[in-house]
């Protein structure tokens, strides 16, 4: 059997099941990006602002927790809207 018949011969997800893979791959990317982006943002606070109890680090680490999931978001937002786009075609 050729690797075409093989392609043709497997099922194809519902629509339904293809956006909820999106979804949980989206929902797995932003809590990876947005721990790594407190990490950075808390690494760049210690750096950054040098006195003891500074709040600085605090809003550094919670603007890099927020652009990691707020970028991860808007990808996994474009993934969906392009799976959408194309489904319905």
């Amino acid at each position: 059997m050729s690797e075409s018949q093989e392609a043709t011969n497997t099922p194809m997800p519902s629509s339904a099941d293809a956006v909820s893979v999106k979804m949980q791959e989206g929902f797995q990317e932003v809590a990876v990006r947005a721990t790594v982006g407190l990490v950075l943002g808390g690494m760049a606070g210690v750096v950054l602002s040098r006195g003891g109890g500074s709040s600085m680090r605090k809003v550094l680490a919670g603007f890099g927790a927020g652009a990691g999931g707020g970028s991860a978001w808007t990808k996994c937002s474009i993934s969906i809207d392009e799976l959408v786009s194309s489904a319905t075609k």
